[in-house]
């Protein structure tokens, strides 16, 4: 199948304590764009940072760039800082931060005890792609 989209991202340990996840790259085939494809991809890696710890997700976008600023803008990131000459082209960048609510309680498994009926445990999910 064709590559629709990437996103690159990790978490780790900030200089300052929480742990923080950070979106490294997103890119999306031009002919694709407009299609909830990048909005999708982000938020699945937000989920995925929130579940695992981290307290916050951030990330870089040069300030021209006005179609990813809204994108990340709408999903509830929030402009952090300016970094002057961030780009090798010398265009500045905004740092975005996304602060995440602490993540859901961890539960183990229910097990069937005799005389109780205990709900099977849930399957992995895949997430689905957006659609046209």
């Amino acid at each position: 199948p064709p590559l629709l989209g990437v996103i690159i991202c990790k978490s780790e340990e900030h200089k300052t304590g929480p742990i923080r996840g950070y979106v490294a790259m997103l890119a999306v085939d031009k002919a694709l764009r407009k299609r909830g494809i990048g909005r999708w991809l982000i938020r699945e890696a937000t989920q995925a940072m929130r579940v695992s710890g981290c307290e916050e997700a951030v990330l870089e976008a040069e300030v021209t760039n006005h179609g990813a600023i809204a994108l990340y803008e709408g999903l509830g990131f929030v402009r952090d800082k300016r970094l002057c000459r961030y780009y090798l082209n010398g265009n500045d960048a905004f740092r975005l931060k996304l602060w995440f609510d602490p993540p859901p309680e961890h539960h183990e498994e229910e097990v069937e005890t005799p005389g109780s009926a205990a709900e099977p445990a849930a399957e992995p999910r895949e997430a689905a792609m957006p659609t046209e």
